[in-house]
């Protein structure tokens, strides 16, 4: 009867570990926010294109151009950003490796003499022990993968971040000296 029972509960839980974790991610449908004869078009930049890199050398300015160099360089969260996405890739590569199988090679020497053990006839001894092992985890449920899923999310993610800091920071530093100049024009004009 225990072993029926034993049998059939893991039957059961055999079965139950075949399931996958979970339905891929599809994105979601977006929304039509606006009727058709409300759209625009045009020839404007899509969300995931890459922003121009020196928009703001168009302005001619080589004062500007030095201030956004500097703040490029000596910004703290365009390089926390960037260590972000240097550890989001050593995850995104960390997780790439679990499906694969990992071995181990082991070697152990001991040697031992124990002082004043000669009267009681004890020799010196010694001891060599080698081993070696092999294990893989095989992705019955999908496990694994969702892993390497969401390492990759999160590399796209810092990704988009580093990218967002840097916009940020040339923004600012373009804004604020547009802002110092147009004080100056006021106060030549003054």
């Amino acid at each position: 009867m225990f072993i029926r029972n034993l049998i059939l509960s893991a039957s059961a839980f055999t079965l139950a570990a075949c399931a996958t974790v979970g339905e891929d991610f599809t994105t979601p449908a977006t929304p039509a926010f606006a009727p058709e004869s409300f759209s625009i078009t045009s020839n404007l930049t899509p969300l995931n294109a890459e922003p121009a890199h020196d928009w703001w050398t168009r302005a001619g300015d080589p004062l500007l151009n030095t201030l956004v160099e500097k703040a490029l360089e000596e910004n703290r969260d365009i390089r926390a950003a960037l260590a972000s996405v240097n550890a989001a890739r050593a995850q995104a590569r960390l997780t790439d490796t679990l499906d694969r199988p990992i071995g181990e090679v082991t070697a152990d020497y001991v040697y031992s003499d124990l002082p004043g053990t000669e009267e009681f006839n004890i020799a010196a001894q010694s001891q060599f022990a080698v081993g070696a092992g092999a294990a893989w985890e095989l992705d019955f449920v999908g496990r694994l993968q969702r892993l390497e899923d969401a390492a990759l999310a999160d590399l796209e993610e810092a990704v988009w971040l580093s990218r967002d800091a840097r916009v940020l920071t040339i923004s600012e530093t373009a804004d604020a000296y547009i802002q110092l100049r147009t004080a100056e024009t006021g106060l030549d004009i003054a």
